[in-house]
């Protein structure tokens, strides 16, 4: 990363499995940008309306339970009706990965409404187990 020319645009974030958090938000990431780093979570954001955006998803996913691709759907879902981007939604893809295998690889990225289309194939995703 250091060795990246742009690394000031990144707005980076890794918490391992053993929780232990790391975070990186360069000074050239577009505002409002910020991060909240929660007990076994972390939210990032930038370009976003309003900051309260971050406090939304970080309520919402730290009081969710349940499988951990539905929680993180639903965190973004709340990002969006507290204000998410100022530009409006633009893409949404969620890649859950276990220190096994990938658990779940879900993009709504072409979609018109790419955070209710993320949510829906996460759902469907889960009962079909």
């Amino acid at each position: 990363m250091r060795e990246d020319s742009e690394m000031e645009f990144w707005q980076v974030s890794v918490m391992d499995f053993n929780e232990r958090k790391a975070v990186f938000i360069g000074i050239k990431t577009p505002e409002f940008r910020g991060e909240i780093i929660g007990d076994n979570y972390v939210v990032l954001g930038n370009l976003l309306a309003r900051k309260e955006t971050l406090t939304s998803m970080g309520k919402e996913f730290g009081s969710s339970c349940g499988k951990l691709a539905q929680r993180l759907a639903m965190a973004l879902k709340v990002e969006g009706e507290s204000g998410g981007d100022k530009r409006g939604e633009k893409s949404a893809a969620l890649i859950v990965v276990s220190s096994s295998e990938m658990e779940a690889e879900i993009k709504g990225d072409t979609h018109k409404n790419p955070i209710d289309e993320l949510l829906r194939r996460s759902k469907a995703l889960w009962e079909k187990e």
